[in-house]
């Protein structure tokens, strides 16, 4: 099998999360840049290449994390990614981040695994993800994630994952039994070593696609104004 020397990065959170695997060598970069993403992510890839004196030429494959988040950041990774696999005649590839925390957390048993991203709007973007199921993706509110621990999986060890999951704990802490992981979000690292495991499998790998679960506040503006329009 051909030597997998790759680059992969998340700009779907505030933290930019990068890594590079160049035949031995590998780097991995973290930096909480408030989503300046655009300014970031090249300089950062050019930047940890130089760190292990290689280029973007030996790199042959490119991952990119597709969201669940922020629809900018997800929309400046892929488009670099993309860019990168174009300009350089190599495979892209995308994987969510519901995916990485699955990943992570495979050997806990009988346990429900729930990553929790702010939405805003009171909402979350968030999944309960059992180890053999594939992933869902909601969009719902503190007392709908309740209700549905409640009704489906009292009888499951409830995992809480991700950074934002500290803004519902307090409210949720009188009312369910659970554990937390990953109360920072995963780490380049982790996210390296999820990927390791992808690659490895040699199965066909995703092609980038967006995971937007609901619609941006702009095309929302936007189809109201066409409705507005119509006659």
């Amino acid at each position: 099998m051909e030597t997998m020397n790759y680059l992969a990065f998340d700009t779907s959170s505030k933290i930019l999360k990068l890594i590079v695997k160049i035949n031995a060598k590998t780097i991995a970069l973290e930096n909480e840049d408030n989503s300046k993403h655009i300014e970031n992510l090249l300089p950062a890839i050019d930047k940890s290449l130089k760190k292990i004196k290689c280029d973007k030429s030996d790199i042959n494959i490119v991952g990119v994390c597709t969201g669940p988040g922020s629809f900018t950041g997800i929309r400046i990774g892929i488009s670099a990614a993309l860019g990168i696999s174009f300009a350089s005649k190599i495979k892209c590839f995308g994987f969510s981040v519901f995916e990485v925390y699955k990943y992570l957390l495979k050997d806990q048993k009988n346990s429900v695994i729930i990553p929790i991203i702010d939405a805003k709007k009171e909402k979350y973007y968030c999944s309960f993800i059992e180890p053999d199921d594939d992933i869902e993706y909601y969009d719902i509110s503190l007392d709908q994630i309740i209700e549905n621990i409640k009704l489906k999986y009292n009888s499951k060890q409830i995992i809480f994952t991700g950074e934002d999951f500290k803004i519902i704990k307090d409210k949720i802490k009188n009312k369910i039994n659970f554990i937390e992981k990953f109360n920072k979000g995963y780490s380049s690292k982790d996210m390296a070593d999820y990927i390791e495991n992808l690659l490895k499998k040699e199965k066909k790998l995703d092609h980038p696609h967006p995971i937007y679960i609901r619609k941006s506040d702009a095309e929302i503006e936007y189809l109201k104004n066409q409705q507005l329009k119509k006659p």
